[in-house]
């Protein structure tokens, strides 16, 4: 701000032009005058707004930052965007002059570099990927009386464990403290309920109830007792007279849930995605599975009956094989010989009917039921009996026939050579057919069909 005050004005001008925003309000903290007199001079002539807010931390956060500058409240689990505000801090603002003006993109980053671990403590612009070492040993580090090295703030940041990780875009500080700087926290004691927590919170909420929760990993609680709307300012863990670290429980909770949500959201992406199937609309993968079944299926019922038909015309170059119109005339035959079994077989149970009625009460009885020689199955039964039996009789006389050693018999029988050629051209046919069938079926079982979701 004391130093790129235009370059932030102009981003600042790139940015209302896009939004077309009623005003603009530019908040820095009051211990920051030199900041204040650069921008201010920067915005003249123009319609922004420098507004100084007081010193008290968390204030520059961007919910309570718009409450400061605005008096409006973010709802719960929402957006600036909700309330009608954009909230957007400087580095970004001159990021996006540097990228419309200078058509430079965002390839490095603004990093504070302090702690009493150093000898000389300064801010510097440092490439995107540069060795967080390399900076430090910009700054003299003195290796000897380093305790603790954070990335961010003592408040909100994180203790780092090699100094060769890369400097991101979200870098701001680097903190290489003494142990007497920031001495390493006590053990942890029992939460005695004092409320100095909730005190301390500046989004509201009951940081010892999300405690609990979060040990007992109740996910259902946490999110209904606004987990989400902590900011992780470290409020709470720094007042907390038990020195329990409440921020480490709350970010693992945070990450808990958001890994649940995204296995989650997975699942109901890849169900869609398998119900949006071809050949699958709204039964997804059982739906796809049961249809690959039944292709199998469908594919195993015709190579059965392939095959009966199949030995069936192998049969046919056996001996005492029967050719195509003999075989046709058989089965009508047979056709009519059940035909006229069956109508033998209703004379005959009406012969017995009518048998009952002439004999009447003086008719034999054989275990206490009547029993005529019709019923008796016996040879005396009637013309029905003995035209059936000849019949039978006749029909194995005819297969005994066919079966038979007459060599003549054999070869009148038997295809020809050209007969034998397109018999087996259709078996290989057939075969080949119901391999292609088998194959696509368990290539469909084995890979549903699945549509790539954009």
């Amino acid at each position: 701000m004391r130093e790129r005050a235009r370059e932030l004005v102009a981003g600042i001008e790139i940015l209302a032009h896009l939004l077309g925003p009623e005003r603009v309000l530019i908040g820095i903290e009051d211990n920051k005058p030199e900041a204040i007199g650069a921008v201010s001079e920067a915005v003249a002539g123009t319609p922004f707004m420098v507004v100084s807010v007081p010193t008290l931390y968390p204030s520059g956060g961007e919910k309570q930052l718009i409450q400061i500058l605005t008096g409006l409240e973010v709802p719960s689990g929402g957006l600036p965007a909700d309330i009608g505000v954009l909230c957007q801090n400087v580095g970004t603002c001159v990021a996006v002059h540097d990228a419309v003006l200078l058509g430079r993109p965002l390839i490095s980053r603004i990093t504070t570099l302090t702690g009493e671990a150093l000898q000389r403590p300064m801010n510097v612009e440092a490439l995107v990927g540069t060795p967080i070492k390399d900076l430090l040993a910009f700054a003299g580090l003195d290796e000897r009386r380093l305790g603790r090295l954070l990335v961010g703030g003592p408040m909100m940041g994180f203790s780092l464990a090699d100094a060769a990780a890369p400097v991101i875009k979200t870098s701001n500080c680097l903190l290489a403290a003494t142990p007497e700087e920031l001495p390493a926290p006590p053990p942890a004691m029992p939460c005695i309920r004092c409320g100095d927590c909730a005190e301390a919170c500046p989004a509201s909420l009951l940081p010892q109830q999300l405690l609990f929760y979060a040990q007992g990993e109740d996910h259902e609680q946490l999110q209904a007792h606004n987990l989400f709307d902590c900011i992780e300012c470290g409020a709470c863990a720094y007042v907390c007279p038990s020195s329990i670290p409440l921020v480490q429980y709350y970010r693992a909770a945070k990450a808990d849930i958001r890994d649940l949500e995204q296995k989650q959201q997975k699942g109901r992406t890849l169900t869609t995605a398998l119900r949006a199937a071809p050949g699958t609309p709204a039964q997804g993968r059982g739906a796809e599975r049961s249809r690959a079944q039944s292709t199998c299926g469908e594919s195993r019922t015709r190579q059965g009956r392939t095959g009966r038909y199949t030995g069936r015309r192998r049969s046919g170059t056996g001996p005492g094989a029967k050719t195509g119109p003999e075989r046709r005339a058989e089965a009508a035959e047979d056709r009519g010989e059940h035909g006229s079994d069956r109508a033998a077989q209703s004379r005959e149970t009406t012969g017995r009917t009518c048998d009952r009625r002439a004999r009447g009460p003086g008719s034999a009885v054989a275990g206490g039921r009547r029993r005529s020689p019709a019923s008796a199955g016996c040879g005396a039964a009637g013309p029905a009996c003995r035209e059936r039996r000849y019949r039978r009789q006749e029909g194995q006389d005819r297969s005994s026939h066919a079966q038979g050693t007459d060599p003549q018999a054999r070869e009148a029988g038997r295809p020809n050579a050209d007969q034998q050629a397109e018999l087996a051209r259709l078996r290989e046919q057939l075969e080949q057919a119901e391999r292609a069938v088998a194959s696509a079926a368990l290539r469909r079982l084995r890979h549903p069909p699945c549509r790539t979701m954009p």
